[in-house]
């Protein structure tokens, strides 16, 4: 879809559905402002808007259906408890705005993945879509990052990678580099049921907790790696707006410095004796390519994530309970990125972290944490899982260890500086 303008698709979204409903009349009477906001996902499947002192905060959707408009169930419903499925929440870099997500089922027979701009003080934005009667289409994996200096929004689709700029609305690709790039399998079964395998990346779902990421130095994406039997994501390229930059197909799961210019990654050596590989957690010098080996990160504790300042590195650990697995120890630690000892911040009982994000002043880091096990589901086959998680959101303090409950939810993005949220229309 190039240049592609917001007002030629806008009003038939409306018509159809995609577009959240939005109070049209809010005034500043309901104008709620937040102090280094918390977008997150609640338990309703709705995208709200909090801050560590308001509780759950201030919903901006309120239609995440769980039922077709005929009052039958959505036909992806074992895929999907939603109908309208949100998700990848993203922040400005410069504040003031974030995008996220959003999985449609249209007419209960197909889904349309889209991706809308939320400003403060401000309406929603919707910026691209894309189409796929697949649920393993690549708009499953339509997320929306922002350039270094916050003036673009870029996404990767079936055409390669697009740029949207926020000035004007229109949107160009990306040259062909003669490769396929990873769209993957797909975000996975979006429900409360699997968060911690969604949030977490773990197989069956293909790393779906990257895409694509805009750095100092090009765009990050990952590759298709082709083995003796399966094709898979795995591996890593840096594209500029010309040429491959570098490409290595050995990396996945990489995790982006603060300041775009370095990331962790995860690198798979030789198969081992039982045909797995020897994985090793490198840093990558996103200009060049190069890689340095960080032998006190264990591969095995990543997803890793930078504080703020770029010095320390999250991440998690899991005692598993062999009986209950949601009795497992579940810790999270702290280490500086130059090597030392690492830091204990807390140990819980349950199942296991998502997704962590870290407060813009540095100072701790929200979380989501699963405490019960999807009656049926494994590690290793979650698609099997029925019943309900009890997630939660959770924030803890670097200095102190304390520990304050926020919300029940999932999916937390940690934004900067003041952000004013127009309330979601109330449902009819």
């Amino acid at each position: 879809m190039k240049h592609v303008h917001w007002s030629v698709l806008i009003c038939t979204l409306i018509v159809i559905g995609i577009v959240p409903v939005r109070q049209s009349d809010a005034t500043a009477a309901n104008a709620l402002t937040y102090h280094n906001p918390l977008a997150y996902i609640g338990i309703d499947g709705n995208i709200y808007v909090t801050d560590l002192n308001s509780g759950v905060g201030t919903a901006i959707t309120n239609d995440a259906q769980t039922t077709c408009p005929d009052g039958t169930s959505p036909s992806v419903d074992y895929k999907r408890p939603f109908l309208r499925t949100y998700r990848n929440i993203r922040w400005s870099p410069i504040g003031g705005a974030f995008t996220f997500g959003l999985y449609s089922d249209l007419s209960c027979q197909s889904i349309q993945a889209s991706i809308f701009l939320e400003k403060s003080n401000s309406h929603t934005q919707f910026l691209t879509s894309e189409p796929s009667n697949d649920l393993n289409g690549p708009s499953n994996d339509l997320s929306g990052v922002w350039s270094p200096d916050g003036t673009q929004v870029a996404y990767m689709d079936g055409d390669g990678i697009g740029v949207i700029s926020l000035a004007d609305g229109t949107t160009h690709h990306v040259s062909d580099y003669g490769y396929q790039p990873c769209i993957g399998e797909g975000p996975g079964i979006d429900d409360l049921n699997t968060l911690y395998f969604d949030e977490r990346g773990i197989q069956p779902y293909q790393d779906p907790t990257f895409s694509l990421d805009w750095t100092e130095p090009g765009f990050l994406v990952p590759l298709t790696v082709y083995d003796d039997t399966n094709t898979s994501c795995g591996g890593l390229a840096l594209l500029d707006q010309n040429n491959t930059v570098w490409k290595n197909d050995t990396l996945s799961s990489p995790s982006v410095s603060p300041d775009r210019k370095q990331a962790l990654a995860v690198s798979a050596g030789s198969k081992t004796q039982d045909s797995g590989y020897a994985l090793t957690t490198v840093l990558i010098d996103l200009a060049s390519g190069k890689l340095t080996p960080l032998p006190f990160l264990s591969a095995n504790d990543g997803p890793f994530v930078w504080t703020p300042d770029g010095k320390q590195i999250l991440y998690v650990t899991v005692e598993l309970n062999t009986h209950r697995s949601d009795e497992s120890k579940v810790s999270l630690w702290s280490v500086p990125i130059a090597g030392g000892a690492a830091t204990r911040l807390l140990t819980r009982v349950g199942f296991g972290i998502g997704v962590i994000t870290p407060s813009p002043d540095g100072k701790g880091a929200a979380f989501s944490l699963v405490t019960s096990t999807p009656v049926g589901a494994t590690r290793s086959n979650p698609a099997i899982a029925t019943g309900t998680d009890h997630i939660e959101l959770l924030y803890v303090d670097f200095a102190t260890h304390a520990v304050k409950r926020i919300a029940l939810g999932r999916w937390p993005a940690f934004g900067t500086g003041d952000f004013t949220v127009l309330p979601a229309k109330q449902s009819q």
